[in-house]
């Protein structure tokens, strides 16, 4: 999917040479309760693992208008609100510079990929 959707904007800009908004090409990551469709969105509820949404949440949809691409769901514990990162149905996430840990928290997903430098929020974070 982002690959694809990172060509439509490559191609909107070489053909219009505008950009689709303020977001043109951005890679942004989406915590996987974040309903996506066609996508299952559980917040690690194994109850919840068929749950597909039909469409994007309203959040996605602003995001793809500005121009976002969307390019890997993170993951969260179940309830999104222990304190390490952790679930039944994707295992322990674990922290990229010391996989004893956890990455912990709601955001460990997040937390994880920004330290593996696989963000545009990594440039933010000192080492």
């Amino acid at each position: 999917m982002a690959i694809a959707r990172a060509r439509e904007l490559d191609e909107i800009l070489a053909r219009t040479g505008k950009t689709v908004g303020p977001l043109h090409g951005v890679p942004i990551s989406v915590k996987e309760h974040v309903g996506m469709k066609g996508l299952t969105c559980n917040a690690s509820f194994v109850a919840w693992i068929d749950n597909v949404p039909t469409e994007d949440a309203g959040l996605l949809k602003l995001l793809h208008a500005a121009g976002g691409v969307f390019y890997v769901r993170t993951t969260q514990p179940q309830t999104i609100m222990h304190a390490a990162c952790s679930s039944a149905i994707f295992g322990d996430t674990t922290n990229p510079y010391n996989t004893n840990l956890t990455c912990g928290g709601s955001s460990g997903g997040e937390g994880a990929i920004v330290g593996m430098k696989a963000s545009v929020l990594s440039d933010l974070v000192e080492n």
